[in-house]
């Protein structure tokens, strides 16, 4: 081809088609990467810089010229030939120099190739295959991004010829001559292949290829000895960074104080980041638990600064941190607790789980659970450490959940006496079961008393500060038991995780099949349930707890075991109310359990007035005797003081009908008969001076003169008079 005849006479063609060495190709190699490396530095082209270079060459040149010429006079007279020589030496290569450029722009013009107009390379190199040649003039982005992909190690072996004799220029003589390992183990297998009887070459870039098909043979031998370097050295990679990351957190965890905390939530946060989650997880708790797990006892500022960095952790960085450290700590906790010994390390890890619940890591059930298990373990140490549990978690547990709390102390209260003759010989043990059986309801105050919580007012006011703008994660929602079979469950209460149903079926030991969990409550009692329309588990399980109570006090510590919220715990006062109204012969039962309720607290005597507002407002709808039980059980929930008098103002004085009227007299008799002078003062009082209550107090003053008119029951007159003492004679 003419072309190519062209391109061997630039002076380039015989480097790309002579065979080279493998030590020419890597100075070739070297060469090259100094030129992309100028190129790279001035921020200008490959073809630049090989442009350049040619241009300082002759600049130099040209000097050189300028000065010989200056003594080209005294040359000439001293007769030097020699020196003539040599200049017209000179003068010959800067010709033959520029005769190479104009035979560079004629040969380009034939081929096509504009460098200012188009950067695209012509088709006529791509067709002949000579389309690596222009490679090298490419921009540095695309020639070093091309230049670093193992895919085009061979092209580059291509290209660097082009510019083997412009590189020269930049290039510093300082290249070793070397053989690799690799290279002999190729020329080995080479020869070997040889001697089986197949024929290989080497081609022009130095590689081992088969003559038949062509194919360049790879050592295997030496690929599955740089895999087993590799991994090896990844081993001992990853044990090498474990142990800085060790190292790392406990650093961070030692240090850590009021000061440093956040700094070192932002650094978990980088390493969570950057590095396993599994070992920063692991390594973070083993960490935390060295410092907790010590024989003395910790001073409380040390426990809450490590519930608040773990809090801080579990919201700002990820609530898988969070979720691991307590899952593991509270199996460690449990595994002490066998053990109980002699240190305070049982007591530091009872501390530091209150204060998680403080600061809203985990939920009110894992400290109900864990008091449970203490007390159920027994011994003097396990009750002193449920103590310190409820008093150091108990005042924000009464604010946020106080029936739990309630439930709690009545749990551990009813286990204690079953077994308060066993502790009779110890008497350290004695008091403090007497500690726990004095205890009413949810009144811990005597155990609160003697703690300074003004610390953790402090660390709670510092995290709500640095979680203000931030969406806060929710607690975790798991219990002790579901830690316990996180295997069988799973861990539900991350997202992303999964609830396993087969938690719901609990296998026979020694059995093959699985057999279902039997219900709580006879058959007979979910049939009553049934027929009295509680469709759904909720009102179901209140119906039954009811049902099947001793009393009112015991009805009250079964329906707190049940640990309803919302919606579901208002469910007990409108069954209790339904109940009363569906039996044909009055039940005080369930008025005592309505007042249980309201005595405990104040939301339970809105509901138990809502409740009595919907059936007042609806008497026309009832039977004579459903009539007769609701006053019956509006007059019990007024003289016990479940609610007030003014549960009755929703009837409408003005356009009040017979029916009303014969319920709000029938309530007002039987108050007028059981209630005593002080005890009528009390319930009519209230009303009687209240400003806002005076069209109601007045409509209940008609009616009581209506009473009096048609009753001869002296007692009822006697209070009837007490009344209008209160009310005065000018409202009569």
């Amino acid at each position: 081809m003419e072309w190519v005849e062209s391109v061997m006479e630039m002076g380039i063609g015989n480097n790309v088609l002579v065979t080279c060495k493998r030590k020419d190709a890597r100075q070739k190699m070297k060469r090259l990467k100094k030129i992309q490396k100028a190129a790279f530095a001035t921020g200008k082209k490959v073809e630049s810089v090989i442009f350049e270079s040619f241009a300082q060459k002759n600049s130099r040149e040209k000097k050189k010229k300028r000065l010989k010429r200056k003594r080209k006079s005294f040359k000439e007279l001293n007769g030097s030939s020699a020196l003539k020589d040599g200049n017209s030496q000179k003068l010959e290569l800067v010709r033959g120099i520029e005769d190479d450029e104009a035979e560079l722009e004629r040969l380009s013009k034939k081929l096509g190739y504009r460098r200012t107009r188009s950067q695209k390379l012509p088709r006529a190199f791509n067709a002949e295959g000579l389309d690596y040649l222009l490679e090298v003039c490419d921009n540095i982005k695309k020639s070093e991004a091309w230049y670093s992909s193992p895919k085009n190690e061979d092209s580059v072996e291509q290209g660097f010829s082009l510019v083997s004799e412009s590189s020269s220029l930049l290039e510093e003589d300082c290249e070793g001559e070397f053989e690799t390992d690799d290279e002999k183990e190729i020329e080995e297998h080479v020869r070997t292949e040889s001697s089986g009887g197949e024929e290989f070459t080497e081609d022009i870039y130095g590689r081992t290829v088969a003559k038949k098909t062509g194919m360049v043979i790879v050592p295997t031998s030496n690929v599955q000895k740089k895999f087993r370097e590799f991994r090896e050295d990844n081993i001992v990679t990853d044990d090498e960074e474990r142990e800085k990351l060790e190292r790392t957190l406990r650093g961070l965890v030692n240090r850590l104080n009021e000061n440093t905390i956040v700094g070192s939530v932002k650094t978990v946060k980088e390493l969570f980041s950057s590095h396993s989650h599994n070992n920063v997880k692991s390594l973070l708790y083993l960490s935390l638990l060295n410092i907790v797990v010590v024989e003395y006892r910790l001073p409380d500022r040390i426990l809450i600064e490590l519930a608040l960095f773990i809090a801080l952790l579990h919201i700002l960085v990820s609530a898988d941190i969070s979720s691991h450290f307590v899952e593991s700590f509270v199996l460690e906790y449990l595994k002490r607790m066998q053990l109980l010994g002699e240190d305070k390390s049982l007591e530091n890890m009872s501390l530091l789980l209150a204060e998680l619940f403080n600061f809203k890591v985990i939920k009110s059930t894992v400290i109900g659970d864990v008091v449970d298990r203490l007390v159920g373990a027994g011994g003097y140490k396990a009750l002193e450490c449920a103590k310190l549990l409820l008093a150091y978690a108990g005042v924000l547990l009464k604010k946020r959940d106080c029936s739990a709390l309630q439930a709690c102390i009545v749990r551990v209260q009813s286990s204690l006496m079953e077994h308060a003759k066993e502790v009779v010989k110890d008497q350290h043990l004695q008091f403090i079961v007497e500690e726990f059986l004095n205890l009413k309801g949810a009144n811990i105050r005597k155990w609160t008393e003697s703690i300074d919580f003004s610390l953790l007012e402090h660390y709670m006011s510092l995290y709500r500060g640095l979680t203000k703008k931030v969406d806060r994660e929710d607690e975790l929602g798991m219990s002790v038991d579901d830690i316990e079979h996180v295997k069988e469950r799973g861990r539900w209460w991350l997202i992303g995780s999964a609830w396993n149903e087969a938690s719901h079926i609990t296998s026979v030991p020694g059995a093959g099949n699985l057999t279902v969990k039997e219900p709580k409550f006879d058959k007979p009692l979910l049939d009553l349930a049934k027929k009295a329309k509680m469709n759904t588990s909720v009102r179901r399980d209140v119906f039954c707890t009811l049902m099947s109570s001793k009393n009112e006090s015991d009805a009250f510590e079964k329906l707190m075991r049940l640990a309803l919220k919302g919606q579901q715990e208002r469910e007990i006062i409108h069954i209790c109310i339904h109940c009363a109204l569906q039996e044909t012969k009055y039940n005080s039962f369930y008025s005592a359990v309505i007042e249980q309720f309201c005595l405990f607290h104040k939301r339970f005597k809105l509901t138990a007035q809502y409740a009595l507002w919907d059936r007042i407002k609806n008497l026309s709808t009832f039977k004579e005797w459903q009539r007769s039980h609701l006053a019956t059980l509006t007059v019990d929930m007024i003289v016990n003081k479940a609610v007030g008098l003014t549960v009755l103002k929703v009837v409408e004085f003005g356009t009040i009908d017979a029916t009303a009227t014969c319920y709000i007299r029938r309530v007002l008799e039987s108050i007028l008969l059981r209630c005593s002078n002080d005890a009528l003062r009390e319930i009519f009082e209230g009303v009687i001076t209240s400003s806002r209550h005076k069209v109601f107090s007045e409509g209940l003053h008609i009616l009581v003169c209506m009473i009096s008119k048609d009753s001869d029951d002296e007692v009822i007159l006697s209070r009837i008079g007490f009344l209008n003492s209160i009310w005065g004679d000018d409202r009569l």
